[in-house]
């Protein structure tokens, strides 16, 4: 996470991998100095309470996961867990593809539109935060719907009674997730939203 903030999470990742035997402190200044790494810079955050933070919100997130072992991923809410192959990897992502496509052209015919002409980005989906503000539905669902959303917005509220009534009709097929979007020319949006969240925290 030090060298991240550097820009260097993944040379130092194959670093660490590569002398898992040698991960005491000496050592990953070493590994720093390798990397030509803002020495200083790089010591204050290793040793820094926001470093610390981040690393237990990252262990939070996985608690709530349900994770116990590693390396455990993800694929369209399907766990896998330990090393993979190439082969097997890309068996467990195609066993997963046609539910989640089937899902997805039902989702279109049930709303009459057409299919979207292509999908998001992965690697924009992977940045999405992993502690939605809200979320319904099963985390293995083969269909997830991510909304973004403003309290004080005419046409979210608009949106809530057909989604609401999706959901009712798909029941543990879909997965909603809700993350707080207020826009900034609505003047109490923000402070709506933060409303949502403090009841959620009951």
């Amino acid at each position: 996470l030090a060298a991240g903030r550097q820009g260097r999470y993944d040379a130092m990742a194959e670093l660490l991998y590569a002398n898992q035997k040698h991960l005491d402190r000496d050592s990953l200044l070493a590994d720093a100095r390798q990397l030509h790494l803002d020495m200083a810079r790089f010591r204050r955050d290793l040793d820094s309470p926001a470093i610390a933070a981040e690393l237990a919100a990252d262990m939070d997130e996985a608690r709530a996961f349900g994770v116990t072992e590693t390396p455990t991923s993800y694929v369209e809410g399907k766990t896998i867990v330990g090393e993979q192959t190439s082969e097997s990897l890309v068996a467990a992502i195609q066993a997963v593809e046609a539910p989640a496509k089937a899902a997805a052209a039902q989702v279109a015919a049930d709303q009459q539109v057409e299919p979207p002409a292509a999908a998001l980005d992965p690697a924009v989906i992977a940045q999405l935060p992993l502690k939605p503000s809200a979320e319904q539905g099963p985390a293995n669902a083969p269909l997830t719907i991510v909304e973004f959303t403003d309290f004080q917005c005419p046409y979210c509220k608009a949106a809530v009674a057909p989604l609401e009534q999706f959901l009712l009709a798909h029941g543990r097929q879909v997965r909603w997730v809700v993350h707080s979007f207020p826009l900034d020319f609505h003047p109490d949006s923000e402070l709506a939203n933060e409303a949502a969240l403090a009841a959620g925290e009951q």
